[in-house]
């Protein structure tokens, strides 16, 4: 067996020059394997779903509270007339502090993509970092950051989830935690709980995550401290890491959450990934995205089995990562159990196999869905940041072997390796949309008074009504908060003139109690389907607009996109294969066409049609007089 190269295995740190110089090798990096999003970085966004805008509308509503001098974890713009406490949303707090000065200089388009970018090329760059400062070793920690930096998964997360793809910090929080246990320097165990706050900012739950690696490594390392006399600078260290997180986390944190509080309380979720998955190319890449497209549409359908997330690993990373294993097993064995349990917390709750849900076959994701803490994961597929990590570490270690080829080879194996892996985890070109309003929407952004959009109570549906009030500023009826809104939607039933435009039916009427009474985990958690998904406002009662005027809404909006109509038509010309336009078209629609029509006739009748018109909405004004 060739000897290892060396400085194998030996923990080093860097020049601050040269790692300077590979952070900006990893942004040319993430410039490419996004282009072209920075060619649009002011007028387009990642393809993503509903949860795109509504950290797009984060962006927006951070920076017009910032503006007024207001919090952002509560508002009147939204649920008007009673607003909504923004306590347990998901915010991305780090995101939104660090894209502020792109955010009010460029906009809320600018400061999404600045995230995306900025995340990617930091994860990479962390990840160099650790793998650099473990191994001593910079090809081995270059594979590393490709591996981490570009993992399909996080690609994906960037299209619409900034909370989940901002991973950048995970492997930092690892980096000083193995320098501050080999030098007990004050410095490191500050960096150790400085990283682990702002990891726990950008997503609370990859705070999570990190807690269950990290807390285990404390205590064993502390218990061996104890065992070895050497407690006291050990025990310095962890108080000031400690210090460091709660002050940075404590003041913002959802503690609502983990006390039970009914407003922060969401039922789980069983969407695991398909194993067969793992190596199956994301839809998205140039090469071989056209062969499994079908694949993946045939999982995107709501109804169906649950939605498939992209979880390839790549071949050249599960290549190195399985050389690494069967040569140096005895030093990888805790990072090959990180990867092993990650997976297989990410399967779910049931095992699903080329989209067959085994029922006879339960996980112990299951388990965690019972555990405090633990159970605000409530999506498997969210373990596959740490599975990630750990693969690029093990890929890392497979590269010693490469790196002890004859240099003749070795100049050959590594270029090509890389290039490979690039090719494999590719997303070009990067999935890009518009960003278009209505220019209908600045004409109401002057008016005093709230804005009623029909319909909009439907939970991720109602995201289109948020994408307009980032253009007319005016507060609005319901809204898509991150946890069901109980209190918000009983108000709502109590008032007869909002329910009729609601989107809400008898059943949900005599059921507002249920709703408003849901428990942790229990059957009446969440409002029943129908209630959230596509249900016609009620036309059966006329509209009592004297009323609508005195609850605050000066404006009432129908959104055409809402019209089931406009899904159908979608969906016609799409092709199943075009996975992202395809799934865009299934969260057009709504309501009938019929229940709108029902709608427009009685405002036609009481306000004489409406005020403005184009392709996308009708505009009614409810008082003449303004």
């Amino acid at each position: 067996m060739p000897a290892q190269p060396s400085g194998y295995g030996q923990m080093r740190s860097e020049s601050p020059v040269f790692a300077l110089l590979m952070f900006l090798a990893f942004c040319g990096l993430a410039l490419l394997m996004t282009f072209p999003l920075a060619l649009h970085w002011r007028d387009a966004l990642p393809e993503g779903g509903h949860d795109l805008w509504l950290n797009y509308w984060n962006l927006w509503w951070w920076k017009r509270s910032l503006l007024e001098w207001r919090s952002p974890f509560e508002s009147l713009a939204l649920f008007h007339p009673f607003g909504v406490d923004l306590r347990c949303h998901t915010h991305s707090i780090f995101n939104q502090v660090l894209a502020m000065p792109v955010n009010l200089a460029f906009g809320e388009a600018a400061a999404y993509n600045f995230c995306v970018f900025f995340q990617r090329a930091l994860s990479a760059f962390a990840t160099w970092l650790l793998v650099r400062h473990v191994t001593g070793n910079r090809s081995a920690a270059f594979f590393a950051g490709l591996i981490f930096g570009f993992f399909p998964y996080a690609m994906e997360r960037s299209l619409e989830q900034l909370n989940l793809t901002s991973t950048g910090f995970l492997p930092l929080v690892l980096f000083f935690l193995l320098r501050w246990r080999r030098s007990r320097r004050f410095g490191d165990a500050v960096g150790f709980g400085a990283c682990f706050g702002l990891n726990a900012l950008c997503s609370w739950h990859l705070g999570i995550l990190c807690s269950l690696v990290v807390a285990p490594a404390v205590l064993l390392w502390g218990w061996q401290a104890w065992r070895a006399n050497t407690w006291r600078p050990y025990v310095r260290g962890a108080l000031a890491a400690a210090g460091i997180g709660a002050l940075l986390t404590v003041p913002v944190a959802p503690l609502d959450a983990f006390v039970g509080a009914e407003n922060c309380a969401k039922g789980p979720v069983n969407r695991g990934i398909d194993p067969a998955f793992l190596v199956t190319p994301s839809y998205a890449n140039p090469i071989a995205g056209t062969l499994v497209a079908e694949q993946y549409a045939a999982r995107a359908l709501f109804g169906g089995p649950p939605r498939q997330v992209v979880c390839y690993l790549g071949f050249v990373a599960l290549g190195l990562a399985t050389l690494a294993v069967c040569t140096r097993f005895r030093r990888l064995r805790g990072w090959l159990a990180l990867f092993a349990v990650s997976l297989v917390l990410a399967f779910g709750n049931l095992l699903i196999w080329d989209g067959v849900v085994r029922e006879d076959v339960p996980l112990p994701f299951a388990v965690t869905t019972k555990l405090p803490i633990l159970e605000h994961i409530r999506i498997a597929h969210r373990f596959m940041p740490l599975a990630g990590l750990a693969l690029a570490v093990l890929a890392a270690h497979g590269v010693f072997a490469l790196t002890a080829l004859s240099p003749r080879w070795r100049r050959c194996a590594l270029p090509l390796a890389a290039g490979l892996l690039l090719a494999e985890y590719s997303w070009l070109p990067y999935p890009l949309r518009p960003v278009e309003h209505s220019p209908l929407l600045q004409e109401i952004a002057a008016r005093p008074g709230a804005v009623l959009d029909v319909p909009f109570l439907q939970r991720t549906f109602t995201v289109r009504n948020q994408v307009a009030q980032t253009v007319h500023g005016r507060p609005i009826a319901g809204g898509y908060a991150s946890m069901p809104q109980f209190r918000q939607r009983e108000r709502y039933v109590a008032e007869p003139a909002l329910t009729a435009l609601a989107c809400l039916k008898g059943d949900d009427l005599r059921n507002a109690s249920d709703l408003a009474a849901g428990t942790r985990g229990g059957a009446t958690l969440r409002a029943p389907r129908h209630a959230v998904g596509r249900c016609p406002p009620r036309t059966d009662a006329p509209l009592d607009i004297p009323r609508l005027r005195e609850l605050g809404f000066s404006t009432l909006v129908i959104h055409k996109q809402s019209y089931e109509s406009a899904r159908q038509e979608a969906l016609k010309r799409t092709p199943r294969t075009d996975f992202l336009a395809f799934r865009r078209a299934t969260l057009l629609g709504g309501v009938s066409d019929r229940a709108i029509a029902g709608v427009r006739s009685q405002l036609d009748a009481a306000l004489g049609g409406a005020a403005l018109e184009d392709d996308q909405l009708a505009i009614y004004f409810l008082d003449e007089s303004l």
